[in-house]
């Protein structure tokens, strides 16, 4: 549901509000091993106003200031929730089995697996969204400035902040941790639970916070040319950029999930884009866009350290 008006106080300042509401609802009454995987849960307090104005000061009309803050919230693919059906720990439903030779459940090279009827007492790997599990939430402001140079040139500079908040994470809950000098975590192969491999849990934990400045020069078309020209200083950070990943750990330290704020896997720190439209003659246009960007961050892994 959503509801929106606009009210123009004045000449000069326009106001635009709005709220919507949605929910999300979930399959109950499902079969697993764990009570905590026999549902999963809706999410129906999803209200996300919204306000925004324009305003331009004296009667010139050559300034124009723009700015507006929302929520908004994320929909949670079903593809999330595969895991608790097809991975619900009851026979032959096991999960993904991870096993070494000599192991239960351990195929030698070549033969074939029989993913349907693994053996009794092979590792068992059940997964379930944790029940306060919520859809990812976002809390948007931007604020901006534009003027009229004259000639059909404009421009302005345009900032934004988003803190995203209950990001989808997925976590391993049956693994024992320890730490090195400099407090960082390893996954040690030991189970706090032996009679289960891993216990692979969705929860909404992530967070992000995104900052932008764009300066922007504009020339209108006047009939035979006309420029955009755009640069944007950005930081994108957060705890976990997996992106609604279906499958994989994303969490490097369950204990602490602040410990992996940092640069995300979007962040671009520079990029400038350049684009332009050109009559030459007989009413042939041409037109081009270039673009100059940093790159996304790198994070090297070291499998045997």
């Amino acid at each position: 549901l959503y509801a929106q008006d606009a009210w123009q106080v004045n000449d000069n300042l326009t106001l635009n509000y709005g709220i919507r509401y949605g929910r999300t609802d979930n399959p109950d009454g499902l079969e697993h091993l764990f009570p905590e995987g026999r549902e999963i849960p809706d999410d129906d307090d999803n209200w996300a106003p919204r306000l925004g104005f324009a305003y331009s000061p004296g009667d010139s009309g050559r300034d124009v200031f723009r700015g507006g803050s929302g929520g908004f919230y994320g929909r949670t693919p079903s593809l999330i929730f595969a895991s608790q059906v097809q991975q619900n720990g009851l026979f032959p439903n096991f999960g993904r089995v991870n096993v070494r030779p000599g192991d239960v459940g351990f195929v030698p090279l070549g033969e074939v697996i029989n993913n349907q009827n693994p053996p009794a007492g092979a590792p068992n790997s059940p997964s379930f969204v944790d029940p306060d599990f919520e859809d990812a939430e976002t809390l948007r402001v931007n604020f901006g400035y534009e003027r009229e140079l004259g000639d059909g040139w404009v421009g302005g500079l345009d900032a934004v902040y988003a803190e995203g908040d209950k990001l989808q994470s997925n976590l391993e809950r049956n693994r024992t941790y320890t730490f090195d000098e400099f407090g960082r975590p390893i996954a040690s192969g030991t189970r706090p639970d032996p009679n289960f491999n891993e216990i692979f849990v969705r929860e909404s934990i992530g967070e992000s916070e995104y900052k932008a400045l764009t300066f922007k020069i504009n020339k209108r078309y006047n009939g035979r040319y006309q420029v955009q020209a755009h640069y944007t200083w950005s930081e994108d950070e957060d705890t976990d950029s997996n992106e609604r990943s279906a499958t994989g750990v994303t969490v490097s330290n369950p204990f602490d999930v602040d410990y992996d704020f940092g640069l995300s896997d979007r962040d671009v720190e520079h990029r400038f884009l350049l684009s332009g439209l050109v009559e030459i003659a007989w009413g042939i246009k041409l037109s081009g866009i270039f673009e100059f960007r940093s790159g996304t961050p790198f994070t090297a892994h070291d499998a045997a350290n």
